[in-house]
């Protein structure tokens, strides 16, 4: 949302320079629907390279913090996130393509012509919509930046909590045998187990069902 205000914002800036452009078209013979053409085009564009961008992002950044916090669950934007976005970016394609097309057929072909400061078209609403546009977008990096920094927080708070055990030189994995009957697994695990404190360094070896920091599992630590 704070990528597609600041597009926004260059939008109304390059728009509002480019009113000699439209009138010269439609005083050249365009219609509306060869402005309107154009103008979705040039927003379809936009919109798609800066989406593709964004999930991008998404997926290397959710990534990173999997990483850096350790966490075994995946993070990356699912099929819901992806609906989601592209409702967002269906809006933002609307938005970018009949905004300009408004302003374009705002004024009539000859006194924009007549004009060479494109800057004198711009008239009160534009500015207050500049405005509003503005004061979303520090909302937004606002909230942005809090929400940030108690994600942070709440991961340097679970990284220093106290888990009531040891966990230096623990190793903890999950394993799915092939058990076909109670006699193989026991000696399955019983094999695993005896393996498993032949290893150097190895001080003990347990099993249980539930995995720490996990659900249902068959596990050896």
């Amino acid at each position: 949302m704070i990528a597609l205000t600041n597009v926004v914002m260059l939008l109304l800036a390059r728009n509002a320079t480019r009113q000699r452009e439209f009138s010269m078209k439609l005083a050249l013979g365009a219609g509306r629907r060869d402005l309107l053409r154009q103008l979705l085009t040039e927003s379809l564009l936009l919109v798609l390279a800066g989406g593709l961008a964004a999930w991008f992002f998404a997926v290397f950044a959710t990534r990173a913090l999997a990483a850096w916090a350790q966490i075994e669950s995946s993070l990356a934007p699912d099929a819901t996130v992806l609906w989601l976005s592209l409702g967002i970016l269906a809006v933002a394609l609307l938005l970018f393509g009949l905004a300009p097309l408004r302003i374009a057929l705002a004024a009539a072909p000859s006194p924009a012509l007549k004009t060479s400061s494109a800057a004198s078209g711009v008239d009160s609403a534009k500015s207050r919509m500049g405005r509003t546009i503005v004061a979303l977008q520090m909302t937004l990096c606002v909230v942005l930046l809090v929400t940030a920094g108690l994600l942070i927080r709440t991961l340097r708070n679970l990284e220093n909590t106290p888990l009531g055990l040891k966990v230096d030189g623990l190793v903890v994995f999950g394993v799915n045998p092939a058990i076909k009957s109670l006699p193989q697994g026991i000696a399955f695990y019983q094999e695993l187990i005896g393996k498993l404190r032949d290893l150097p360094g190895v001080e003990s070896v347990t099993i249980m069902e539930e995995r720490l920091g996990s659900w249902w599992s068959d596990t050896a630590i």
